[in-house]
């Protein structure tokens, strides 16, 4: 299944502090969260400006690489939680440990998402995933 990911046409890349974000083939936004961010409201709107700025409104699925160690102020959270994108039709959540895993799957119960969220381990099996909704 890793071919998947060998195989993903790139089309805009924006590097930046926070994260290395990507719009692949089919309106897949890819972001891959660096080592040791500490995500505000601040690094949210930044984000949300270069999706926007990918996507010029279009429907959009996410890919979030969330494998590295970061961090996530409680409005940030909350505000994610509570905010989705318009046009976002469904997120695939990368972790790298159970103990991720289990969190954000609490985090996608308890906020009750908009769209439909999935937690993988790997990003071929996200990608696969999101492909399936196309």
């Amino acid at each position: 299944m890793e071919v998947l990911l060998k195989n993903v046409l790139v089309h805009r890349v924006k590097d930046t502090p926070l994260a290395l974000f990507e719009l692949w083939e089919n309106d897949i936004v890819h972001i891959q969260i660096k080592p040791g961010a500490v995500i505000s409201m601040a690094e949210i709107h930044i984000a949300r400006q270069i999706i926007r700025s990918f996507t010029d409104n279009r429907e959009f699925a996410l890919l979030l690489d969330t494998k590295t160690n970061y961090q996530l102020d409680t409005d940030a959270r909350e505000f994610l939680a509570s905010h989705s994108l318009h046009n976002r039709r469904a997120m695939a959540v990368v972790v790298r440990t159970l103990a991720a895993k289990y969190t954000a799957k609490a985090f996608i119960g308890f906020y009750k998402l908009s769209t439909p969220v999935k937690v993988f381990n790997t990003k071929s099996n996200a990608l696969a995933w999101l492909y399936s909704l196309s």
